[in-house]
């Protein structure tokens, strides 16, 4: 977990899970360096980030290695769809060396990532089941152990109740078929800062 004085590289720091992501780090006592667009930058300085690189500047890379090195990277951008996989943002990060090793030499799993391939999810369930690691050093595709969530979860509850975490809600959709396209929409275009919202009793009463 993120702990007090480290730094967190959060990717995609605009977006539904990379702006709590961002405020969860902070509140943990961590410094925070935000990728995201330049339009987002207040956004993502107000929910905690100290560094915001536009990932629109052709140097962007360069940027997030001159800020690091980083403890933790939350990657909330590469997943299986082709406009995420554009970004190499995992071999591009590693490759620049910004990304802390473990000085006895094992695996940090310190490279998290939020949405993978359908191949990466294979070998998140052979190393799950197996114990064996098919993946890059760093590397680590992101599991929810439901059942053992709750603590985590009451502790986030507590942040919340005491302002230490604020969820943006960027738009609320009723759960009908108008709505549920036009969130997918929305989400397929990767320009909503913060969260996307169903509403599920808006799209009951509509029936």
């Amino acid at each position: 977990g993120v702990a007090a004085g480290q730094r967190v590289l959060v990717v995609g720091a605009s977006g539904g899970v990379g702006h709590v992501g961002v405020q969860v780090a902070r509140a943990a006592g961590a410094s925070v360096v935000g990728v995201c667009s330049g339009s987002n930058a207040d956004f993502v300085t107000k929910c905690g980030a100290d560094v915001v690189v536009d990932y629109r500047d052709a140097d962007h890379i360069d940027q997030i290695a001159a800020a690091g090195p980083y403890d933790i990277v939350l990657d909330c951008v590469s997943s299986a769809a082709a406009v995420d996989r554009a970004h190499s943002y995992l071999d591009r990060v590693l490759a620049s060396g910004c990304v802390k090793t473990r000085q006895d030499g094992a695996d940090a799993h310190n490279y998290v990532v939020f949405g993978g391939t359908t191949g990466q999810w294979l070998k998140a369930a052979v190393k799950r089941f197996t114990c064996l690691n098919l993946f890059k050093r760093g590397f680590e595709l992101f599991w929810i152990k439901m059942p053992r969530s709750a603590p985590f979860l009451a502790e986030l509850a507590a942040w919340a109740d005491q302002g230490r975490l604020r969820p943006t809600v960027n738009t609320v959709h009723a759960f009908d078929d108008a709505g549920v396209q036009a969130a997918f929409e929305a989400l397929r275009g990767r320009r909503t800062a913060g969260k996307i919202v169903m509403d599920l009793e808006r799209g009951a009463k509509d029936k």
